[in-house]
């Protein structure tokens, strides 16, 4: 556990105050903080002087042992070719970070044992269906109905919505082994970016 102080400025008052954080957590001695990560209240602050909420975010290791997971949250202008040597050894999933929704996002997905990959790449197959949808996150998988389910943000409303796993598994089986030896961050954009390539390989 290492600790900083970070500087944060409330966009509501002006007024900026110091949070102390930490740059790397162990599951086995923070579970506090993998709690905090898990429920989205890690990067987060209250203004001292108006009570507002405050975001901030900077550079974190997380190790989590229980889940063999690995999260680097850090922007990527900021990242570097080291990054990949600091944790080589761990034979765990490796994932960069750089949005903190998605923080909580890829907890869910990895306690429900499932493929980050697959989810995303099922995303994109669900953005396709409709115009209007302005973000959409993964929530919950229902084994007793076997169906996954998604919140949609919608540009006039929100709604959950199911999907059988039928569809999800389908992607699964297509996917290769899930490489450890690195990170990467897998989100929509690598999403999109993967079925793009594989449509092109097949011109």
């Amino acid at each position: 556990m290492k600790s900083i102080y970070v500087t944060c400025t409330c966009h509501h008052c002006g007024y900026q105050t110091h949070k102390q954080s930490e740059t790397f957590i162990l599951s086995d001695f923070e579970p506090h903080l993998i709690e905090a990560l898990k429920t989205n209240k890690f990067f987060h602050t209250q203004c001292p002087f108006c009570q507002a909420k405050l975001s901030f975010f900077h550079p974190c290791l997380c190790i989590d042992k229980e889940y063999h997971l690995i999260l680097y949250m850090k922007q990527m202008n900021e990242r570097k070719q080291d990054d990949h040597n600091i944790v080589k050894s761990y034979p765990y999933i490796k994932r960069y970070i750089s949005s903190i929704e998605d923080i909580c996002e890829q907890y869910r997905i990895v306690e429900d044992g499932l493929d980050d990959r697959a989810i995303q790449m099922l995303k994109v197959k669900l953005l396709q269906k409709r115009e209007d949808i302005v973000s959409i996150n993964y929530q919950d998988y229902d084994n007793v109905s076997n169906t996954l389910w998604f919140q949609i943000q919608y540009k006039e409303n929100m709604d959950t919505v199911a999907v059988y796993k039928l569809s999800y598994d389908q992607i699964k089986e297509k996917l290769p082994s899930i490489q450890t030896d690195y990170f990467e961050e897998i989100n929509l954009a690598w999403a999109r970016y993967y079925i793009k390539n594989k449509e092109e390989k097949k011109l």
